[in-house]
């Protein structure tokens, strides 16, 4: 099988990874409706954005990889734009949760009326800087045909998109952009604010030593999530923006690049997978509910075998043995 098809099955399990997971967490999240607090709105805008990454970013690979109409130069500045605004709207709910985790444990008596109103205008504030900061790919790329040659015999024409030589050093610059936005300054805001919430409740946890051994076990896995989510971020993200810039910003030739592209773009497929995982078992909210599922469940049916054996009991009574004559 060849790598890039192999690299289209492995986006094609992610697509049906990332919309499950994501839509089961959405739904979770708005069957709590009791409890509207900043980590269920934020949540939600990150399980929204990673949907956007599997409706429009994952097929984009495939249809860039598949495309073969005149209409594709079109399609292709559309999947693009989506592509970079699902990304970015996917970074900035991640750096804004993590702010929010910081101050919610810096300064927890805030007023919660303006710590909801600052929450709405920072969601909308993500959005609106998404969608502007996508508007680089319409503004860069341009549809152009394409000669192909399959095994070096037969020449296909393919309709894509590609950069204009004129619109090279604009696309360089952008590259260095998206290595700053999307990946630099999101992993910095990860690191302190997750380093500090970790050793914060690091030391809580050494100060209060009459505390209870479940608390204590909780804030120790917190610690660990927080600590594996910066790592994910950085080992996920990085290899893709430094093989954009090796290529377009420091002109280093790839053999494979397309392929090696792909494992990157997947690279942070998982990740976006991953994030909806992590941020979960932070969420108090969502294992609440799933225990109160399972538990109603188990009740159920502890219920139904205790009916159960209570009518056999009261069977076993009613039995009468008729007297000798």
């Amino acid at each position: 099988m060849e790598p890039s098809v192999l690299a289209l099955i492995i986006v094609d399990i992610l697509i049906i990874l990332t919309i499950i997971s994501t839509n089961l967490f959405a739904i979770v999240l708005i069957l709590k409706k009791s409890k509207k607090n900043s980590k269920n709105i934020l949540l939600v805008s990150l399980s929204v954005s990673d949907i956007a990454v599997a409706l429009f970013v994952i097929p984009n690979v495939i249809f860039l990889k598949l495309q073969n109409s005149s209409i594709s130069p079109i399609l292709c500045q559309i999947c693009l734009y989506t592509e970079y605004m699902a990304s970015a709207a996917n970074v900035f709910s991640i750096s804004v949760l993590a702010v929010d985790r910081f101050r919610a444990l810096v300064f927890p008596l805030q007023n919660k009326d303006a710590k909801r109103e600052v929450l709405y205008g920072a969601l909308v504030l993500i959005w609106i800087a998404s969608l502007v900061y996508a508007v680089r790919a319409p503004v860069v790329y341009r549809g152009r045909m394409f000669q192909s040659s399959v095994n070096g015999n037969a020449t296909t024409e393919k309709y894509g998109c590609s950069i204009p030589d004129h619109l090279m050093g604009l696309h360089s610059g952008l590259i260095v952009l998206d290595f700053i936005v999307l990946f630099a300054m999101p992993a910095l805001v990860l690191i302190g604010c997750n380093v500090k919430v970790s050793l914060q409740l690091s030391t809580k946890s050494t100060i209060t030593s009459a505390m209870p051994e479940s608390v204590s076990k909780r804030r120790r896995r917190a610690v660990r999530t927080l600590l594996i989510m910066i790592l994910i971020f950085i080992v996920f993200n990085f290899p893709l923006h430094y093989f954009r810039m090796a290529r377009h910003v420091f002109k280093q030739s790839v053999s494979g690049a397309s392929t090696i592209g792909h494992i990157f773009l997947i690279l942070t497929f998982i990740n976006n997978c991953l994030n909806v995982f992590f941020y979960g078992l932070l969420n108090e909210d969502m294992k609440s509910i799933c225990r109160t599922c399972s538990c109603t469940k188990r009740n159920q049916v502890h219920a139904i075998s205790s009916g159960d054996s209570k009518m056999t009991k009261s069977g076993a009574t009613n039995i009468t043995v008729a007297p000798s004559v």
